[in-house]
């Protein structure tokens, strides 16, 4: 339980860049997982190639939106019909043409639209697809704490570098959809990269 709750920590810190989110989180009690429906119709050969990561979701006790100067962006290979690997490498405006970071997630579908995920430091957590258009895919991600399955983040990651108003749009309307409070959230946003 510890290592899925530090590797949380260790995962949001790489993608923020904000060294201030280890006291944020762990004193933050995480939320209950959402509960979503999982997007049964969608392949893994359907989500193979290059995503940007556009938005990270949070609970937060109050809503709170941040602007990221930093780009993550991400290739998803699949292996078959069951198992696919993902590469999120982290740009920071000064080092532009080199990542700074990088992560890989090994992921094994356990039935349509749900994923075992396996972190960088060996334990595991689920994902679930509940959003997917062609250039949009937003998934959540739980693991446990304290006997109970929570919230670690939501993310929306996008085919284009920049968050244009219909991708808004089409995001705010899904995670709206699905249950998603704006006044509970914490928002992280890359919307140009």
């Amino acid at each position: 339980m510890a290592v899925a709750i530090f590797g949380r920590f260790a995962f949001l810190l790489w993608l923020t860049g904000v060294s201030v989110a280890v006291n944020y989180f762990e004193a933050e009690e995480l939320g209950p997982c959402p509960h979503v429906l999982p997007t049964p119709d969608v392949t893994l050969k359907q989500l193979e190639g290059k995503w940007h990561l556009s938005v990270a979701v949070l609970d937060a006790a109050k809503e709170n939106l941040e602007e990221n100067s930093v780009c993550v962006t991400g290739e998803v290979f699949v292996h078959n019909s069951t198992h696919m690997k993902q590469i999120w490498d982290m740009y920071t405006p000064h080092h532009q043409e080199f990542p700074v970071g990088t992560v890989e997630l090994a992921m094994e579908s356990v039935r349509p639209g749900v994923w075992a995920v396996q972190t960088p430091l060996g334990s595991q957590i689920t994902g679930i697809l509940f959003g997917y258009d062609l250039d949009l895919a937003i998934a959540v991600f739980c693991g446990w704490q304290k006997g109970r399955q929570v919230h670690l983040f939501t993310a929306a990651a996008t085919r284009e570098g920049s968050l244009t108003p219909s991708l808004r749009l089409k995001m705010s309307s899904i995670l709206l959809d699905n249950g998603y409070n704006p006044s509970t959230t914490k928002l992280i946003v890359w919307s140009k990269c």
